[in-house]
């Protein structure tokens, strides 16, 4: 157990039972688990509170609606402050830890300052519950590795980080928050970095469906219209990689013949799209109206 840490997972609409096996398996690893609820059901937050009412270092705080991600590890970020916590490890309701995952990865953490670099925090190798195929290529023999950005789950912060690179973009709401905060720490010389020997296992949308010699996410079709809107917002900012920005716009180029060929709810996807399209270039955020 690693005192130092609070473990902040945010929730929307869990399925009770596998949110109890999931938080199970890291509940005594740290000092704290901070749960957000972001659910808009009375009866599913209701339930939240119910099944974890006997876990006592365990704290809930129910918004009452959707917020977005980013709104939610916000709040979860800024109790563990209060609560005097400065370390932070993200959890997305879905994922689960091996035992003494916090242990090792606050080593690897402490192992990198050691070195004397500026830490934005570090993660583990995603990896894809139904295929295994990973979010990160390995390209190092090194046990660490530095990325320029990862996913929120499972990732180790501090409160030093917080400080300097800030707290989430609350305007995204929900896609590409994770990277927008790493490339963010990265403008300000903060490292982002992964320990090749932590699993986590985690799941994207709805699969991924195989063109050719590529993956494609299959995201629910609102997705669609954070994924649009959010790349374009994030087009205007100055940190984010101009590489990226050109990989993204040509990426979804290509992606709307492809929902309209070989997805379902077409038309859906489409609409969602358009829109996503037209606020990202009137630069509205936040919640989709």
């Amino acid at each position: 157990m690693n005192e130092k840490i609070a473990i902040i997972v945010v929730t929307y609409n869990p399925n009770i039972n596998e949110l109890k096996s999931n938080i199970n398996t890291y509940y005594k690893q740290s000092g704290i688990i901070i749960l957000v609820d972001n659910s808009n059901s009375i009866e599913i937050s209701t339930s939240v509170i119910d099944t974890f009412k006997n876990y006592n270092k365990m704290h809930i705080i129910t918004l009452g609606n959707n917020y977005g991600i980013a709104y939610a590890q916000n709040v979860g970020i800024k109790f563990a402050i209060e609560k005097n916590y400065k370390y932070f490890i993200e959890m997305d309701q879905d994922s689960k830890l091996f035992e003494n995952y916090v242990q090792h990865i606050y080593s690897s953490y402490v192992a990198i300052q050691k070195k004397g670099n500026k830490i934005a925090g570090i993660g583990p190798i995603a990896f894809n519950k139904k295929d295994n195929s990973q979010y990160h290529s390995r390209n190092s023999n090194s046990e660490i590795i530095e990325v320029d950005k990862t996913l929120s789950s499972g990732f180790l912060t501090s409160l030093e980080a917080i400080n300097t690179v800030g707290l989430k973009n609350e305007d995204l709401f929900i896609d590409l928050v994770d990277w927008e905060w790493c490339w963010r720490a990265r403008s300000l010389e903060y490292k982002t970095y992964v320990d090749t020997k932590l699993k986590l296992p985690h799941m994207l949308g709805e699969g991924h469906k195989n063109f050719l010699f590529f993956k494609l996410g299959i995201p629910a079709p609102i997705r669609h219209y954070y994924q649009y809107r959010n790349a374009l917002l994030l087009n205007k900012m100055k940190h984010v990689p101009f590489k990226w920005k050109i990989k993204r716009t040509l990426i979804h180029l290509l992606k709307p013949i492809l929902f309209f060929c070989f997805y379902d709810k077409r038309i859906e996807r489409f609409k969602y799209i358009i829109k996503g399209i037209k606020d990202g270039i009137l630069g509205k955020s936040g919640k989709i109206n």
